[in-house]
């Protein structure tokens, strides 16, 4: 199980930090296009950090497994249908990350050109989440979590 809830917290972690970057590397431009635009700006910020509730979840389920280790889960002798999961569910969070950075990407560049859209693209990564939500909840149910 240790390797199984690090690999999920690495994963995680560095689709995040992937996404974060990617989102980093457009808001400049963005935003001073939206000030020449006489828009606001902010708009664009939870398009840029989104990726970084993949973390959350990530340490989430770091915790959950940590905790269920603790109360006597078997730690070292783990099957490969434990271990795949583990992997498939961090791989799930880190494309989740990356997915929703390019939607935040674009969602910038349409809001700082045209200043409408906001609700629209907020609903879209509402639903790209629910990706990583179904993962986290796979993650529980797969490892028998409580």
């Amino acid at each position: 199980m240790l390797f199984i809830k690090y690999s999920i917290m690495i994963l995680g972690c560095i689709g995040a930090l992937t996404g974060v970057i990617i989102g980093l590397r457009t808001l400049p431009k963005y935003f001073t296009r939206c000030i020449e635009n006489h828009y606001n700006g902010f708009m664009l910020l939870p398009f840029v950090f989104s990726p970084l509730s993949q973390a959350v979840y990530s340490l989430i389920s770091w915790l959950l497994i940590s905790r269920s280790i603790e109360n006597g889960a078997k730690d070292q002798a783990v099957d490969t249908r434990s271990i795949v999961s583990g992997i498939v569910i961090g791989l799930v969070f880190m494309l989740v990350a990356i997915v929703k950075s390019y939607l935040g990407k674009k969602a910038c560049r349409v809001i700082s050109e045209t200043g409408k859209g906001f609700h629209k693209y907020l609903t879209i990564c509402g639903f790209i989440e629910t990706i990583s939500i179904f993962a986290f909840v796979f993650g529980i149910i797969t490892f028998n979590l409580k």
